[in-house]
C-alpha cells in the first residue's frame, strides 16, 4: 500500500489535499503536529471527509515533529483519534512501554502502529529494535532509520523478509537519498506500506518520493517479489536524473516485472561488490563510466575500445559492460545532419566524450578535442587520432559541429555555458545534457539561428539500446517520446 503523508497546516488545507490524493494512495497520514492547535473537532472534520483510510500521527519535536504542547496533551489527542474511529494511529516507542501498552489495550477498531525513528544514523542493533517493538504486541510495528550507506537498505530488506516469515506486520523505511530505494522496494519485501509525499517540496521525512511516481512509475503496489528484476542508475549525483521515469514506464508498458532505481554511490567498487547479487543491470553515469570497468567480469568489444561503460548486463551471473552512448550519439546527430566531410569540436574528455569520440572517428573529416584539463584532452586526442585544441586557437569559420560532452550547464547550474556565445555562429550545436531540456548553450545557439541537437535525443536513443540489452525487446520510440513529453520534462 501507498500512504501519502500530508504537510497540511490545518483541517481546511488537509481536506483539500485529501481530495487531491483520492485514487493516488491507499492511506493518508494526517500529521496533527503540523496543525497550529489540533483538536478533536479537526479529527472529526477530516474523518467525515476521508477519501480512503486515515492514519493519524502527532510527532513531538524530539521525534522530528512540530508539536509544541505537553506530552500529556499529545497522548490525549492520539487517544481521541482512536475514540473517534481513526483507521490507524501511530504512537512512538519512545513514548514509553507503559504508554504504548495503554494504546494497544484500548477497545477499538483502530490499528495501532508502534514506531521507532532513527534520524541521526542507521542503528547497529536493528535486531534489538525489532525485538523491542515486536514485544509491544501492536498491530503494526515501524522502523524508520536514516541510511548511512546504500548497504543499509539490504539490511532492512533482510529484516522485512524475517518479519514476513514471523507473520509480523512491519513497516520498514531507510530515510535520506541513500534510502530512497527502500521506499520503492519495501512493499515487495513485505512492508505493510510505504510513505510518499503529496509533491516535491512537501516531504515530511527525508527521501520521500512523490506518490505520483510511486504509483504510476514505480508501481510499488503491483511489483511481485517472485522473479522481480532490479535495474538502476549508479552515479553521483543522481537526484536530477529522469531515467527512472522512462525505464519504469517502459517496463510497465511491456508488462515486465522489473523496476529501475537511482543508486547514489560513493564507492563504485564497494557498491558492485555489495549489490552484484541484487541487481540485474545498470545504467552508469558520472563519475563512474571509466572507473566501473575494473569491477566488471567482461566488456563488450566497443566498451573495451572506448574504455568507458554506461550499461551493465548480468549474464549467467557475470557482469558485462557495454557502451550505448556511442550509438545513441550517432542516432541523435544523424537525425539532424550527415557527418561526411564535417569538422567537429568536441568539448570534454570524460566517459561520454570518449564514447562520442569513438563513434565519430572515421565518419567526420576532422575531430578536435577541447578539455579544461589539457593533459586529459591531449591523451584522448592521441588515442582517437584526433587533434587537441584550445578554444582560442580554433578557426571557427571552418567548424561544422560543436558537441558539449561536459557537465557545464546541467541543473542546478543552468546559467553556465561551456564556451562563449561568439563561437556559435552557423554551427550545428549538440549538447548531451538533457536536464534542463534546453540548456543555456542550446538557447544561445537557437538565438544565433544554429541547428541544435538536444541531449534528450541522445538520452532516448541510448536508453532504447539499454532496454534491448536488458530485456531482449525493442523499445517503441513513439512510446518513449510520449513518456518524455508527458512525464520527464519539468
Amino acid at each position: 500500500m501507498i500512504c501519502c503523508s500530508l504537510t497540511s497546516r490545518g483541517r481546511e488545507e488537509a481536506a483539500q489535499d485529501m481530495q487531491f490524493v483520492r485514487g493516488r494512495a491507499d492511506v493518508i497520514e494526517i500529521r496533527l503536529d503540523y496543525f497550529e492547535e489540533p483538536s478533536s473537532d479537526d479529527i472529526s472534520y477530516l474523518l467525515d471527509r476521508k477519501p480512503c483510510a486515515l492514519l493519524f500521527t502527532c510527532r513531538s519535536k524530539a521525534e522530528g515533529g512540530r508539536f509544541s504542547g505537553s506530552e500529556k496533551e499529545r497522548i490525549a489527542l492520539l487517544k481521541e483519534c482512536i475514540s473517534l474511529g481513526a483507521d490507524y494511529v501511530d504512537i512512538e516507542w519512545s513514548s514509553g512501554a507503559s504508554e504504548v501498552s495503554s494504546f494497544v489495550k484500548m477497545e477499538k477498531s483502530t490499528k495501532i502502529i508502534v514506531s521507532s525513528h532513527h534520524f541521526e544514523q542507521f542503528p547497529s542493533d536493528l535486531d534489538s529494535v525489532y525485538a523491542s517493538l515486536k514485544s509491544s504486541k501492536a498491530d503494526i510495528i515501524k522502523i524508520a532509520s536514516m541510511a548511512d550507506s546504500l548497504s543499509d537498505n539490504l539490511v532492512l530488506f533482510d529484516l522485512l523478509k524475517r518479519a514476513k516469515k514471523e507473520s509480523v506486520s512491519m513497516i520498514g523505511i531507510a530515510m535520506g537519498e541513500k534510502g530512497e530505494i527502500s521506499r520503492v522496494l519495501n512493499v515487495a519485501y513485505g512492508s505493510y506500506l510505504t510513505y510518499g509525499s503529496l509533491a516535491r517540496g512537501k516531504e515530511t521525512a527525508p527521501g520521500q518520493i512523490p506518490i505520483e511516481h510511486l504509483k504510476k512509475a514505480y508501481r510499488v503496489s503491483s511489483l511481485k517479489p517472485e522473479g522481480l528484476k532490479v535495474y538502476g542508475l549508479v552515479g553521483n549525483p543522481v537526484s536530477k536524473s529522469r531515467g527512472f521515469l522512462l525505464h519504469n514506464l517502459l517496463f510497465k508498458e511491456e508488462g515486465i516485472n522489473a523496476v529501475y532505481l537511482n543508486f547514489l554511490v560513493d564507492d563504485i567498487d564497494a557498491f558492485v561488490s555489495d549489490f552484484r547479487d541484487f541487481f540485474d543491470g545498470l545504467s552508469v553515469t558520472m563519475p563512474f563510466k571509466s572507473s566501473i570497468v575494473s569491477s566488471l567480469d567482461e566488456l563488450d568489444p566497443l566498451a573495451q575500445k572506448i574504455g568507458a561503460v554506461n550499461t551493465v548486463v548480468k549474464k549467467k551471473g557475470k557482469l558485462v559492460g557495454y557502451n550505448t552512448d556511442a550509438q545513441g550519439a550517432l542516432d541523435a546527430l544523424l537525425e539532424k545532419t550527415s557527418l561526411q566531410g564535417k569538422k567537429v569540436v568536441l568539448l570534454g574528455a570524460g566517459g561520454t566524450a570518449r564514447a562520442i569520440g569513438y563513434a565519430l572517428v572515421g565518419k567526420v573529416s576532422e575531430l578536435m578535442i577541447v578539455n579544461r584539463s589539457a593533459d586529459k584532452g591531449e591523451e584522448l586526442a592521441k588515442e582517437l587520432g584526433a587533434v587537441h585544441a584550445f578554444l582560442s586557437s580554433i578557426d571557427w569559420k571552418s567548424v561544422d559541429i560543436l558537441i558539449n560532452a561536459t557537465s557545464v550547464g546541467m541543473s542546478p547550474r543552468i546559467h553556465d555555458m561551456p564556451i562563449d556565445r561568439k563561437y556559435l555562429d552557423r554551427l550545428i550545436v549538440f549538447d548531451v545534457i538533457y536536464n534542463p531540456l534546453v540548456t543555456k548553450l542550446l538557447h544561445e545557439a537557437e538565438r544565433m539561428r544554429c541547428k541544435t541537437v538536444s541531449g534528450l535525443s541522445l538520452f532516448v536513443a541510448q536508453a532504447a539500446h539499454q532496454f534491448t540489452l536488458w530485456t531482449g525487446k525493442k523499445a517503441d520510440p513513439l512510446f518513449m517520446e510520449d513518456c518524455v513529453l508527458q512525464y520527464m520534462v519539468e
